[in-house]
């Protein structure tokens, strides 16, 4: 069947179909192979992420950080107000010594 030229248009036919065949069958396997390749690729690239996290718990090293992150939320909030309420007590303050400061001025002429 593979020899060439093959004899007749029946011949030829059956020759041209059956390297094509061939071909096709060796293509095949090497997607498959190739397919075969990639998942396992993938597979241990997956188990490598997984195994970078510790007891191998990306979920839970994911909430770990979220709870890191919700509280220095509130830590900063928190600042904040602090800072916020020093402020208003540290003005309160300066408008109340201006106050009194006036008020001593004032009197001292009455």
């Amino acid at each position: 069947m593979d020899t060439f030229p093959p004899v007749g248009p029946d011949e030829e036919h059956r020759f041209w179909r059956h390297n094509f065949d061939k071909r096709l069958d060796a293509l095949e396997t090497r997607i498959d192979g190739s397919f075969k390749d990639l998942k396992e690729s993938i597979e241990d690239l997956r188990d490598a992420a997984v195994k970078g996290f510790p007891e191998d718990d990306p979920i839970g090293h994911r909430r770990v950080h979220e709870a890191y992150i919700r509280k220095a939320k509130l830590r900063e909030k928190r600042t904040e107000e602090i800072i916020t309420n020093l402020i208003k007590g540290v003005v309160m303050a300066t408008l109340l010594f201006i106050a009194t400061a006036s008020w001593n001025h004032f009197k001292s002429f009455l």
